[in-house]
C-alpha cells in the first residue's frame, strides 16, 4: 500500500504537474480510504449475526477493506494518466518536415 501511494505521488503524465493533479491524488486518498472503511464496515457488521466468529469477521473485514483501498488508489491513478490528465506530447521540430 505504501509503495501503491508512492507511486500515486510521483509517477504522473509526462508534460503534466500541478495543483489540480495534486488535488486529484488527494481526492482519490480521500475517496479510497472511504471506500475501504465501507466495504470494511459492511463485511465486519457480519459479526453481529455470528458472534462466535468475530475474529474470523474481524480478519475478512481487514483484508477487504484494504483491498477496496488497493483496488481505488489503482484504477484512479490509471484514469487519472489516461483519461483525465494524459501525457502532452512534445512540439515537433522547426526544420522537421
Amino acid at each position: 500500500t505504501a509503495i501503491e501511494i508512492w507511486v500515486l505521488f510521483t509517477h504522473r503524465p509526462i508534460g503534466r504537474s500541478g495543483p489540480r493533479i495534486l488535488a486529484y491524488d488527494i481526492g482519490t486518498l480521500v475517496v479510497a480510504l472511504l471506500v475501504g472503511a465501507i466495504v470494511g464496515r459492511w463485511i465486519h457488521s457480519g459479526a453481529a449475526q455470528d458472534p462466535e466468529k468475530w475474529a474470523l469477521h474481524l480478519y475478512l473485514a481487514i483484508m477487504a477493506g484494504g483491498m477496496g483501498f488497493n483496488i481505488m488508489v489503482a484504477v484512479a491513478g490509471i484514469l487519472r494518466n489516461l483519461v483525465f490528465f494524459p501525457r502532452q506530447h512534445a512540439a515537433p521540430a522547426q526544420g522537421a518536415g
